[in-house]
């Protein structure tokens, strides 16, 4: 070990042993909890993570929330709540900044969603676990809250976990992730549903209003409304045919039930092939006596929003795992276009999994519309299969909070 490197384990020490002891003193100050966001702003999917928190944990304790972004990382905004952060980047600055943050901190977690298993950046899922074990060794109750584990994590993380301070809780967000963590890692963890059951509908934003308004409108006429959300990560090889498969569904559909009608939400707003973009190609193609049964829903929009048109609506589709939750605890079926193994989860909880459908089978042979149509009729009793389970759902979400 050079000096350097001795020199600043030294100084990460002693910060450390500062902040146990002004903790031990001063526990009135813990007024903060921090938490690391699974990416930057613009998705709709995390902002219901974040407010999930929010709303279950911070509200109740009257504690502020402080977001640690990473790089290029943006605040994510929430209802009623300020926004405020720290920035990291790691290295032995970021780690003294992260100290010092922690004086304050009632809590610091990690909201692992479908990036702590490494599948899309090994760098920032190493980060998020060194930053779990830097907070504990300070004395800070610290823990990762409810997240996917895939089919094929990064070794590199799962080997990582395996040395995770053992008194960080893992939260796993539904039973198919839970024995996935379990087997790769080892290590034991919680089973519970996502934070984002803890949100409540609310439309906000005008186009969310206008949405809403529409839709009131054409179910007085005795319209059923189906809510559609495309997402270029169910298909990425081919993000064409994701236009295309949504194209065939709303024509289709249009033409064989004059009573069906169409509502394109978006549910991520970030790079070059959002779901805004993909909704406005589909809505492009149209027939037009499809496009003028449909309504294109435009930004801004946030969860809650989101939360609100898919309570309003009959059925869903969406290849969003957060949509699909907006849906279910809604209590309105929810179609789930499968990928990294995320829908499997949380259809399970509600004994829906006959509503999963794979990307091959809804883009390459084109069978969502029969998927729809086969679910059309069955909606009254996905309905009382939901209320069922919806209530065992919400406890399990609750969980993530068990202990604190």
């Amino acid at each position: 070990m050079t000096f350097k490197a001795i020199a600043a384990s030294f100084l990460v020490s002693m910060v450390r042993n500062y902040v146990r002891i002004h903790r031990q003193i001063l526990p009135r100050q813990q007024r903060e909890i921090l938490v690391a966001p699974p990416a930057s702003a613009g998705s709709l999917g995390d902002q219901a993570l974040l407010q999930g928190l929010h709303d279950g944990l911070s509200r109740e304790w009257n504690c502020h929330l402080r977001q640690v972004l990473l790089p290029n990382y943006e605040v994510i905004p929430l209802q009623n709540e300020g926004s405020s952060k720290i920035d990291v980047h790691g290295g032995t600055l970021s780690d003294l900044r992260l100290l010092l943050a922690l004086r304050n901190a009632r809590l610091f977690c990690v909201l692992g969603a479908d990036v702590i298993d490494g599948r899309y950046d090994e760098g920032q899922a190493l980060y998020y676990l060194h930053a779990l074990d830097l907070a504990a060794s300070a004395g800070v109750p610290s823990r990762l809250f409810g997240f996917s584990f895939s089919e094929e994590p990064n070794p590199r993380v799962v080997d990582r976990f395996k040395s995770l301070a053992a008194e960080i809780v893992c939260c796993a967000r539904d039973p198919v992730s839970h024995r996935r963590f379990t087997g790769f890692t080892g290590r034991e963890a919680r089973q519970v549903a996502d934070l984002a059951f803890q949100v409540a509908a609310k439309a906000v934003s005008a186009s969310a209003l206008r949405a809403l308004e529409w839709i009131r409108h054409e179910k007085q006429g005795g319209a059923r409304v189906i809510a559609l959300n495309g997402n270029i990560l169910t298909n990425p090889s081919d993000p064409d045919r994701i236009k295309i498969a949504y194209v065939e569904l709303i024509d289709e559909l249009a033409a064989k039930d004059g009573s069906l009608r169409f509502v394109l939400v978006p549910h991520d707003f970030r790079g070059k092939e959002s779901d805004q973009l993909c909704h406005s190609r589909i809505f492009a193609e149209l027939g037009d006596m499809a496009r003028n049964r449909t309504f294109l829903l435009e930004p801004p929009l946030h969860a809650w929003d989101a939360k609100a048109i898919a309570a309003a609506s009959d059925l869903v589709v969406t290849g969003r795992m957060h949509f699909a939750i907006a849906a279910l605890g809604s209590g309105v079926p929810a179609i789930g276009i499968g990928y990294m193994g995320k829908f499997e989860g949380l259809l399970g909880y509600f004994d829906l999994k006959s509503l999963l459908i794979t990307p091959q089978s809804a883009y390459n042979d084109l069978m969502l519309p029969v998927k729809v149509l086969e679910a059309l009729p069955l909606l009254s009793t996905y309905r009382e299969q939901i209320a069922r389970h919806i209530g065992v759902v919400k406890n399990l979400s609750k969980e993530n909070f068990s202990g604190l």
